[in-house]
């Protein structure tokens, strides 16, 4: 019976991890449901925070249009700014367009929002609207503690900006100087401060073309009102894509994940658990592979993470190497998924280090100390419940001894399997029912065996040559 549970534990184990593949798989064809058929201009809005999640949003809205062979793209820019890494991801898709691209500020393209504006060949702004202050910052845990960054941050997004401009005929030093506020700029800034335009000043630094109300009037300014205008959304799966990587869901995804991990290892039946954990862990890996965080060998580094726990849990015996291994590799994958760069070099790649670090540790905290309460405060004698919590005291008939002294006395004897050892089961020994397990070996119902050591309460016994025993 116990053999029958175990055999169907292993296949339900494997079901579970063929059920994660597939969820896991990769189906940018999700991110195509709403695709925009057709049209001569586009229009994608950029608003809200610069995330990965919008940088996929745009660079698949770019690529739309190019397959349409548009005219000419729009970028409706309202933001404050975000991920320097989303903003040049954006900037890297707008680089190698061949058609007109033009930034409509409206009415603010502050900070990563700056780069993106100027990624296009002309900028159109909005009455009242802003542009600048761009220099990178330090971002804590949940947007909290702010700092300035150093002098390597500040020349890679003053890079950045300075080949954005350079590219699309804009003035390089103004672009600069919204990065690093060294810089000085005659009748536009003083040293010590960052460049911030308003709509009016921009046009007259020659930074912006015009000034437009709304989208009409940027597509009569490029006579460009009597095209067909196609206007991009974002879908279903960008919505759930930029859910689904927030930290603080990351986090939950996680904890629920290990939760029902836990479940799996402790329960011997059907494999509720895993079936609940590979739905979380995979909800966790697809949004983080498909906003550009996580690939495919980190996915196959906590699959074989898991595959290793499982191995020293359920196959062989204690827990040594191949258990460490295990949950290294598991930790490791998740770890790699939510950092881009695995050895950060910039301040905001060490934010997103100690980002992960926290969305781990908190997971693993967060659902040890859950499934801990439930072990002990849930009533342990009804349903599934009662394969997870000891309901009932063992007996020494049963298998149980509580003296250790008398399980040394062991060492060297000989015995009879009294059920099957795959590897753990019972043995008869010196007419005494114990618990034992074997170095591995599968040995059947009613063959000998002798006790090779006892270490701790584990009595570890091989298949004996004797044909002699001790049969209860």
């Amino acid at each position: 019976m116990a053999n029958k549970i175990k055999m169907k534990k292993h296949k339900t184990s494997f079901v579970s991890l063929l059920l994660f593949f597939s969820l896991i798989c990769p189906y940018p064809q999700f991110l195509h449901a709403e695709k925009i058929v057709g049209g001569d201009v586009y229009v994608i809005p950029v608003h809200g925070m610069i995330d990965l999640g919008l940088a996929s949003f745009v660079k698949r809205s770019v690529r739309e249009a190019e397959e349409a062979d548009a005219k000419a793209v729009i970028l409706d820019i309202k933001t404050y700014g975000g991920r320097v890494d989303a903003a040049v991801d954006i900037k890297d898709a707008l680089s190698n367009l061949k058609m007109l691209t033009i930034a409509y500020v409206n009415p603010r393209a502050i900070s990563a929002g700056a780069l993106i504006a100027l990624s296009c060949k002309h900028i159109i702004v909005a009455p009242g609207s802003m542009i600048g202050a761009a220099s990178p910052v330090k971002i804590g845990f949940a947007g909290m503690n702010q700092q300035k960054t150093g002098e390597k941050e500040i020349s890679f997004v003053r890079s950045a900006f300075r080949a954005a401009a350079e590219q699309n005929n804009h003035s390089a030093k103004l672009a600069e100087a919204m990065v690093d506020p060294d810089i000085k700029i005659k009748k536009i800034t003083q040293k010590g401060k960052l460049v911030t335009l308003t709509g009016s000043e921009a046009i007259k630094a020659g930074l912006a073309k015009a000034e437009a109300k709304s989208i009409d009037e940027v597509l009569k300014l490029f006579s460009l009102d009597k095209l067909n205008i196609k206007k991009a959304r974002t879908n279903w799966a960008e919505h759930i894509l930029r859910f689904l990587t927030h930290p603080i869901v990351s986090s939950l995804l996680l904890t629920l994940g290990f939760l029902g991990l836990l479940f799996e290892i402790k329960t011997p039946g059907f494999g509720l658990g895993g079936t609940i954990s590979v739905v979380f862990l995979a909800l966790f890996f697809w949004g983080h592979y498909i906003v550009g965080l996580a690939n495919i060998m980190d996915i196959v580094l906590f699959i074989i993470g898991v595959i290793l726990l499982f191995t020293e849990l359920f196959i062989t015996p204690g827990f040594g190497f191949v258990g460490a291994g295990g949950i290294f590799c598991i930790m490791a994958g998740i770890y790699l998924a939510l950092v881009k760069q695995p050895l950060p070099k910039f301040s905001w790649e060490f934010n997103l280090l100690n980002t992960a670090l926290y969305t781990i540790s908190g997971a693993i905290l967060t659902s040890g100390a859950i499934f801990a309460l439930l072990l002990k405060y849930l009533p342990k004698n009804k349903g599934l419940w009662s394969q997870l919590a000891l309901s009932a005291s063992e007996k020494q008939e049963e298998g149980f001894n509580a003296s250790s002294a008398e399980m040394h006395t062991l060492a060297g004897k000989r015995g009879v399997a009294h059920t099957k050892l795959r590897p753990a089961g019972k043995a008869m020994i010196d007419d005494k029912l114990w618990s034992v397990t074997t170095d591995g070996d599968f040995i059947e119902e009613g063959a000998n065996i002798v006790v090779e050591k006892v270490e701790g309460n584990r009595i570890l016994v091989s298949p004996s040559l004797s044909r002699e025993g001790a049969r209860g």
